[in-house]
């Protein structure tokens, strides 16, 4: 049997494995330590769709003559999942109510809802909501979606995008304390809602541009690591979360102006640097 992973020949030598499933096991342990997973197979030139691979399991691998495994990595399996559900989006917001369920149907048994509600469970429910018409309506969605999309395509040009968002946050976390003690309680309710958003979007991009191959042990912050920066950061942002929720507002206070505003702008400065962007 020629065996090969994405088109490349395998230096790997088959042991107890005698069926697909066996081999697809191996291969995906072989994987684990990487950010790479099996996404497809073809077996003597015949692409084996997702929803079939299964049913291949039991073959045996001395009847095959030729098998190619493919990989792709976790981005790109996520940006695979978001267009599909962007299209989804998109039939779904014209769509009459027996259309709709079908749509809902093939949502749930697709491998873009599996991809994502492992990825993203926030997210994942919220598509339910969608497609099951009690959520967002789909245009609104569409727009979502497209910004977890450029994010993953255009990480950079979505980084720079932000300055603005940023610099009306820091302002906002700093009029906090003054809000709470005048009584402008819809506005603080809006800036801590801004301002979970805002974290919330600025630790995906972390965590896509590190899948990228951004080495962040280097950058130094107010002198500290970029690591040990950041988990002050997050810590930051919980104990303000639960003194908002404990209405607690001297403390509210004191973490958004004295703590949360000042690192959050200097954390933006420290991602936003043309020199991490090599990818």
């Amino acid at each position: 049997m020629d065996f090969t992973i994405n088109g490349q020949t395998a230096n790997i030598t088959l042991e107890k494995e005698e069926n697909v499933g066996e081999l697809l096991s191996g291969i995906e342990q072989w994987l684990q330590n990487s950010d790479h997973c099996v996404s497809g197979i073809v077996i003597d030139g015949k692409d084996i769709v997702s929803g079939a691979v299964s049913e291949v399991f039991s073959q045996k691998l001395d009847s095959i003559n030729t098998i190619d495994i493919r990989t792709s990595s976790q981005l790109e399996l996520y940006l695979e999942a978001l267009m599909t559900v962007l299209q989804c989006l998109e039939i779904c917001e014209n769509a009459s109510y027996e259309d709709k369920k079908a749509i809902q149907k093939m949502w749930e048994e697709g491998a873009a809802a599996s991809f994502i509600k492992h990825k993203e469970t926030a997210l994942f429910s919220l598509l339910n909501d969608v497609f099951s018409n009690t959520g967002l309506h789909p245009k609104d969605a569409q727009a979502l979606i497209m910004e977890r999309i450029r994010e993953l395509e255009h990480t950079r040009q979505e980084i720079g995008s932000m300055e603005h968002l940023i610099e009306d946050c820091v302002k906002r976390l700093e009029d906090l304390p003054l809000d709470l003690q005048t009584g402008k309680n819809v506005k603080a309710a809006e800036t801590m809602q801004f301002f979970s958003g805002i974290s919330e979007k600025l630790f995906r991009i972390i965590a896509i541009m590190e899948q990228k191959g951004v080495h962040f042990e280097s950058i130094k912050i107010e002198d500290q690591t970029f690591q040990a920066f950041f988990e002050e950061l997050s810590t930051a942002l919980e104990e303000l979360l639960s003194a908002y929720e404990s209405k607690d507002s001297v403390l509210v206070g004191d973490l958004s102006e004295y703590e949360l505003a000042p690192r959050l702008r200097n954390f933006y400065a420290s991602i936003n640097n043309p020199d991490l962007f090599l990818f």
